[in-house]
């Protein structure tokens, strides 16, 4: 007795990678407030605490280095975009 689902063809079905597009579309704009939320969050903990200037320096660096990271992301979501999903 022969499975009831081997005599149907088996259905194409086009993949959806949602993030992945959203981050392909979107990425520079996402790069650019993941960096400016982290410089915010820098300053405003440079003000409550004792940091100061010293802390505030930091804090760019970081806020660039997460910039930097998000935009790394974006490129390899645009790789991925371009092998993945058909146009």
């Amino acid at each position: 007795m022969a499975a009831p689902e081997a005599g149907r063809p088996i259905a194409l079905v086009e993949p959806h990678y949602p993030a992945l597009t959203f981050l392909a579309r979107h990425g520079h704009k996402v790069a650019v407030a993941a960096g400016l939320l982290a410089f915010l969050a820098s300053v405003w903990m440079a003000r409550e605490s004792d940091a100061g200037a010293g802390g505030m320096l930091i804090g760019a660096g970081i806020a660039l280095a997460a910039y930097f990271i998000v935009r790394v992301m974006w490129d390899i979501a645009r790789l991925l975009a371009d092998t993945l999903i058909p146009r």
